[in-house]
């Protein structure tokens, strides 16, 4: 479940990045063409703009991909708490007593 939003979002950010790059590029002519002091500021100001989405978006992809890492230790814990609950249980009902007599030891 986490996995599949961690690549959903993966694959939306493979999608955004030709336009993102095309963007950057429109941006970046008109830095290099502006005329006059206004039109810089502008044209630096919606490259920083950028930067600062960009790095949103990597934020929001490492968040994701640190909540399905979280989400994968947690599976990986609960199966073996899991898997020594049930040798504790196959141990003690080794060990059940019939009749007030100890049942026979079994060996592995």
């Amino acid at each position: 479940m986490v996995n599949d939003d961690v690549l959903k979002g993966i694959d939306q950010q493979q999608k955004s990045l030709s336009t993102e790059a095309t963007r950057l590029t429109e941006l970046q002519t008109q830095a290099q063409g502006a005329k006059g002091q206004m039109q810089a500021i502008q044209a630096t100001n919606q490259l920083a703009s950028a930067q600062v989405n960009q790095m949103q978006q990597i934020r929001a992809l490492l968040m994701a991909q640190q909540t399905a890492e979280a989400t994968r230790n947690q599976v990986i814990a609960d199966r073996e708490a899991q898997a020594m609950a049930a040798s504790q249980q196959l141990r003690n009902s080794a060990n059940i007593k019939v009749d007030n007599k100890p049942a026979k030891t079994l060996s592995w």
